[in-house]
């Protein structure tokens, strides 16, 4: 997968907007998004949607644009209203305290991004 670093910011800003709503559509997406122990996501599909992502780009250098269609690209696959709001909140801007949370975690090394089965 291409810009890792990127990938766990926007799924640490998901992650961070979810536990704020709790909708059930982000926590089925933060899901499949999750990276298992080698850093492949669980739902292998996601991996190739980013990379994807990061090619339509208009800024492919800029996680949170590429996030934005990430999020786009996934609406036109199976659209959600949940998502949806997510991805309109993103292109207006909104929520930036919790990109700039996400950052800093990810910088810190304080996430956790990773799918962790119970036995």
């Amino acid at each position: 997968m291409n810009n890792l670093i990127g990938y766990r910011i926007f799924f640490r800003y998901l992650e961070l907007i979810w536990t704020e709503d709790k909708n059930s559509s982000l926590g089925g997406l933060l899901g499949g998004m999750s990276l298992l122990g080698d850093d492949i996501t669980a739902d292998p599909a996601y991996a190739i949607d980013w990379n994807n992502a990061i090619k339509n780009s208009v800024e492919p250098q800029n996680t949170y644009q590429v996030g934005i269609q990430f999020l786009t690209d996934w609406l036109v696959i199976g659209y959600d209203a949940d998502i949806d709001k997510v991805c309109s909140d993103m292109k207006l801007n909104k929520r930036q305290d919790l990109w700039q949370k996400s950052v800093c975690d990810i910088m810190g090394d304080n996430d956790d991004p990773y799918l962790h089965l119970i036995k």
